[in-house]
């Protein structure tokens, strides 16, 4: 099971599953598939990465995310690029990744309303 997890993030944050349909949004969907397209850190090929939409940020190990639960703090929303404080984390399971989505007070109410089910971190 644990080998499992370290191949595919999405096994370590079963609990996001759900998350994946704010990929509909086309907002949300254009800031994953940008942190998607992020470069990956020499000494973290093959291991399961929380990528940031935050360009600034390196992606970092999945696991080691989950252990020591830090945040880092964020200056503007992913979602709608806006300097509104955003504190709201959404994680999206994207095969061996899982991207943090960080949105503002608006965006978590937009999709909140137009996707339930959304588990927000």
């Amino acid at each position: 099971m644990l080998m499992n997890a370290m191949r595919d993030g999405g096994d370590l944050v079963r609990w996001a599953e759900p998350n994946t349909i704010a990929l509909e949004d086309d907002w949300a969907e254009h800031a994953v598939l940008a942190a998607l397209g992020g470069s990956t850190p020499p000494d973290c090929a093959g291991v399961p990465l929380l990528r940031s939409c935050d360009p600034d940020r390196t992606a970092r190990p999945l696991l080691d995310v989950l252990i020591d639960g830090k945040r880092e703090y964020r200056k503007h929303c992913d979602r709608c690029s806006t300097n509104a404080q955003p504190n709201h984390r959404l994680w999206v399971p994207s095969g061996a990744s899982v991207v943090e989505l960080v949105c503002c007070n608006h965006c978590r109410r937009v999709l909140s309303y137009e996707f339930s089910g959304l588990v927000w971190r």
